[in-house]
């Protein structure tokens, strides 16, 4: 499954929260990012969610609608992060030493 759009999405809504919400009736380019948005929806209910959200902000531009649709797809965003690093395992090489560390205040 193909995420950019959600990440276009992101980028779009940031945009327009900068821009500010009288804005948003013009912004091609959020409509454009909705638009291509809009095949994730059937995949998962959060993109079904996001997507009604921003359809909804599309058409009555609130503040408070920008936010919570910004606040979702940073979420979602957060939860789809990965991390690869390359390479074999290594054991962890352990200093000579065998003192311990501790908070002290």
């Amino acid at each position: 499954m193909d995420i950019t759009p959600i990440y276009e999405l992101k980028t779009r809504l940031r945009a327009a929260a900068i821009a500010g919400t009288n804005l948003l009736s013009e912004d091609f380019r959020l409509k454009k990012a909705a638009e291509s948005f809009e095949p994730l929806a059937k995949s998962s209910p959060v993109f079904a969610k996001i997507n009604e959200m921003t359809v909804k902000l599309l058409a009555e531009p609130s503040p408070e609608g920008l936010l919570d649709t910004i606040t979702l797809v940073d979420a979602v965003i957060t939860t789809l992060g990965t991390i690869g690093v390359s390479g074999e395992l290594e054991p962890i090489e352990i200093a000579g030493n065998s003192t311990t560390i501790v908070n002290a205040p």
